[in-house]
């Protein structure tokens, strides 16, 4: 160690100085306060040993002076005193000294002393360090995140702000929300709408918000189902999210004239439907597991279709708002919630709000808390939003063809209903109609399949041994088909605002009065034609039922 004697005396200071020395210790030396103080400044010693009664400036202000420079440093100041008088020395440890040895003072005392404070410098040390490293870490974290806010903030705000149909409060426990809330304009007219709540709160929790927002407006922009949009993210977050996270979530979409909700809930908390009148109509349940916990194979992606009408105000809120806690431990609860709700009540949404604020008082804000109210009635926008009828659509595209032949084996090796069903996706014009189209796709490529290339009959189906002898008959076919074809085309006829579906097989016909006659609940077939006759214009069996041509119109609601 360095360490600076101060004393007026010399005689004290070579003593002092043998003895450190002797240890191995650098020395310097100080007449007076006025040179402590230089020579602090000049030699950065680790500790001094100082005397208090000199000339010029004596060590309590000697001391006074060197601790206001110190900026962080512990630089221990041992009083050598002949002083015994407790205000005196109460005056020493004032003005800064760390320590005190009465003179004359026990050499062994003194190197202990040293030891020790060398002991608590190395730990002081130790600790500023830390100390700056964790400032370092600090400030590059808050960088971050300020980075990563700005990315979600960014990716968010594809979200439509301008439907006056909506009405939403978000607040979020930390700077990162793990609730999530979205919503979309689809090329129909209709909005979207995505809120959920991912496992825990803060940045781990918000992490799935980002993919999981990409995937929800790029689906939008092609109409898809929300059925779809669940299945979609749901296959996404299994993907991305450790084992122990999810999401519950609730996928909406009223349609453009405001009478019927599409809803697809998982894990997220009962829906209202709300009227001034009555105050809550309809409970909307949760029929599904949260996004992230069923694999794709055990996924349920069906949802509810539910007719509604102005005046009725559709909410949906995550759990920070039922377990809100006030100052005795006390949840805000679903029963509080429903009592907000209560009929002749024309804003329940500035009640719920301020109804919590109001149960939680003084305490901070524990979880993430999201409310959405969506108005039913026609969607109404604010200026600068547009959408493009389906009419206006099919105006604007030029005459669509897709064709796709299948031979021999290929039949069998492929399933073509479901590529065709991406191409679907796809295009604008037909994107809204892709579940009733796979429906008459696939009934079509089936009895192409059965009884135009491998010949089989559906009367053999009216018995359970005929049923079971059928699908063996039909197995063994494709697995020794190598003639025979199957042609789909699709047409889509722009000025008759029609999607032309055509499917050709090789065989040489069938008796289309099976699919005619009335079948009751007992048969498993002949329903295919009563579908296509209830969706399709125009049904047409053309070349001995070997050709079927369909006629689907586009301007019919999805």
């Amino acid at each position: 160690m360095k360490i600076l004697i101060v004393d007026d005396l010399e005689a004290n200071r070579a003593m002092l100085a043998w003895l450190l020395m002797e240890d191995g210790h650098d020395v310097i030396e100080a007449e007076n306060g006025q040179q402590a103080i230089e020579q602090f400044r000049s030699e950065n010693p680790n500790l001094i040993l100082m005397d208090v009664v000199m000339p010029i400036l004596d060590g309590i202000e000697a001391t006074r002076t060197i601790k206001s420079q110190l900026d962080g440093q512990y630089v221990p100041i041992i009083f050598l005193t002949a002083l015994d008088n407790e205000e005196d020395l109460k005056r020493c440890l004032d003005a800064g000294g760390d320590d005190f040895l009465s003179k004359p003072f026990s050499e062994t005392v003194l190197k202990s002393k040293i030891k020790a404070h060398k002991r608590i410098q190395s730990m002081t040390e130790q600790l500023t360090d830390q100390h700056k490293e964790l400032v370092y870490l600090h400030n590059h974290m808050l960088k971050e995140q300020e980075m990563a806010e700005l990315v979600f903030n960014q990716a968010m705000k594809s979200s439509l702000r301008e439907c006056k149909n909506i009405r939403s409060h978000i607040s979020p426990a930390s700077s990162f929300n793990g609730d999530v809330l979205l919503s979309a304009e689809s090329p129909t007219g209709s909005v979207y709408i995505l809120i959920g709540d991912f496992t825990g709160h803060g940045l781990p929790a918000s992490i799935g918000s980002l993919p999981l927002s990409q995937t929800f407006f790029a689906m939008c922009k092609k109409a898809f189902s929300v059925g779809e949009i669940a299945s979609e993210a749901n296959a996404l977050l299994m993907k991305l999210l450790p084992d122990h996270m999810f999401c519950a979530c609730a996928v909406l979409e009223l349609n453009r004239t405001g009478d019927r909700l599409a809803v697809w809930s998982g894990g997220l908390l009962d829906g209202y439907i709300v009227t001034e009148e009555n105050g809550i109509e309809r409970r909307i349940e949760s029929m599904h597991m949260p996004l992230g916990v069923m694999s794709q194979d055990d996924f349920d992606s069906r949802y509810e279709v539910i007719e509604v009408k102005t005046g009725q105000v559709i909410y949906f809120y995550t759990d920070g708002i039922p377990e809100t806690e006030n100052v005795l431990g006390e949840f805000f609860g679903e029963e509080r919630l429903e009592s907000l709700l209560k009929k002749g009540k024309k804003d329940h949404f500035d009640d719920i709000i301020y109804g919590v604020q109001a149960f939680r008082g003084s305490l901070t804000q524990s979880d993430d808390v999201t409310l959405l109210a969506l108005s039913a009635g026609s969607i109404v926008f604010e200026s600068g939003t547009h959408y493009t009828s389906p009419e206006e659509q099919l105006e604007m595209v030029m005459p669509w063809k897709f064709e796709v032949m299948l031979e021999g084996s290929e039949i069998a090796r492929y399933e073509p209903v479901p590529y065709i069903m991406e191409l679907i996706g796809e295009h604008p014009s037909l994107r809204h109609h892709k579940e009733f189209v796979g429906l008459l796709l696939s009934e079509l490529y089936a009895n192409a399949v059965d009884h135009g290339v491998l010949g089989l009959s559906s009367i053999d189906k009216k018995t359970d041994d005929g049923f079971l002898e059928f699908y063996q008959k039909r197995a063994e076919g494709l697995a020794n088909l190598c003639e025979g074809f199957i042609k789909i085309q699709l047409t889509l006829d722009a000025e008759r605002r029609c999607l032309i579906i055509t499917v050709k097989d090789s065989g040489t016909g069938f008796d289309t009065t099976v699919s005619h006659e009335v079948m009751d609940d007992n048969y498993s077939f002949g329903r295919g034609l009563p579908l296509m006759q209830s969706l399709c214009n125009k049904v047409e069996y053309l070349e001995n039922g070997s050709r079927v041509q369909l006629h689907y119109p586009l301007d019919q609601a999805a």
